[in-house]
């Protein structure tokens, strides 16, 4: 009970972090812009935390089959093509945002659902608090409401999900 409330607190911890920086993450961006190359570090730091999470989630879980190693870099490569594709620093830190919550989610939620609900559950979540997400954006006057990022905050969850589905692949066949 306590491990299931720690996950649950967890989450929303996230979703609150989420949407208390709404204001002001695109003003501190602008300004990290100025004196660094903060798209460079965000590139860097993603692939770098990708990369680490990877390596010590194939060590535990002892990764073996090709599919799995095939499927986790799918998700690699369709993340850093997604931080290709997004030009604002803002936005590439929110497509990586959306699939720790997905992870978070997922976490809360197995402790009460089945896998197959869980990664469902964890996916419409992450959906409607991203599509919530960008409504309050609407509203905030240095923010804007884009259909194209409900859309990418969705895709990064699934990302997320898919690499969680492989490690509980390799986990079952074990």
């Amino acid at each position: 009970m306590i491990e299931r409330k720690k996950r649950w607190i967890a989450a929303l911890a996230w979703v609150f972090l989420i949407f208390s920086t709404l204001y002001v993450v695109r003003p501190v961006c602008d300004y990290l812009s100025a004196r660094i190359p903060l798209g460079i570090v965000v590139n860097f730091t993603t692939i770098f935390s990708f990369l680490l999470f990877l390596f010590i989630a194939a060590k535990k879980f002892r990764i073996r089959k090709v599919s799995s190693f095939l499927a986790l870099f799918f998700v690699f490569c369709a993340y850093i093509y997604g931080l290709k594709l997004l030009v604002l620093p803002a936005e590439r830190v929110h497509f990586i945002e959306y699939g720790i919550l997905a992870l978070l989610l997922f976490r809360a939620l197995a402790a009460d659902l089945t896998l197959g609900k869980s990664f469902a559950s964890a996916f419409v979540l992450t959906s409607l608090i991203g599509w919530a997400d960008e409504l309050v954006q609407g509203l905030l006057p240095n923010r804007y409401y884009e259909l194209k990022d409900v859309c990418l905050n969705s895709i990064s969850g699934l990302l997320a999900l898919l690499s969680v589905w492989v490690f509980c692949r390799e986990k079952e066949a074990k």
